[in-house]
């Protein structure tokens, strides 16, 4: 489960839905549905689509600076390296269920090969793709493609 540090002011609900979309240049539609979820229709049945990050101020949608890099990270993921959300929300699930990440957007060094996504713990890469399976290193680790981050490890 997401943890917010409220003495932290990174933490601290700053940001609209549109102000967010507008700084990461993704449509506001798509931003307030990874942040509240979305009830929709198909084929005449009533669906729902879970939210994939928790909101800094979740009555009001208000959304802090580590939300906007959250939804940086998972922009990347999705366009850059062209995952598909189901295959982000077992990884982020398993993350957070079997590793106890938090915050896997945040803490995170992520990882693809075409449509795989991966993390590096302990020197081992772990295919979230794959419910955790983990691989042979050395050698997948010449096909990988990472979310890259400054010295900081703050995603660029």
């Amino acid at each position: 489960m997401t943890t917010f540090n409220i003495n932290d002011p990174r933490d601290v609900a700053a940001y609209s839905v549109p102000e967010a979309a507008h700084y990461l240049g993704v449509p506001a539609s798509t931003l307030r549905s990874w942040f509240a979820g979305q009830n929709y229709s198909h084929k005449g049945e009533l669906r729902s689509f879970r939210a994939v990050i928790r909101p800094a101020d979740p009555k009001s949608l208000g959304l802090s600076f580590s939300n906007l890099v959250e939804a940086y990270v998972l922009t990347a993921i999705r366009r850059k390296h062209h995952i598909g959300l189901p295959t982000i929300r077992r990884g982020l699930k398993y993350l957070n269920d079997q590793l106890g990440s938090k915050r896997p957007l945040l803490e995170e060094q992520f990882a693809t090969r075409g449509a795989e996504l991966f993390v590096e713990r302990l020197r081992e890469i772990i295919n979230l793709s794959r419910n955790g399976q983990v691989e042979m290193a050395d050698m997948i680790r010449a096909y990988l493609e990472r979310v890259e981050r400054d010295a900081k490890g703050v995603p660029i």
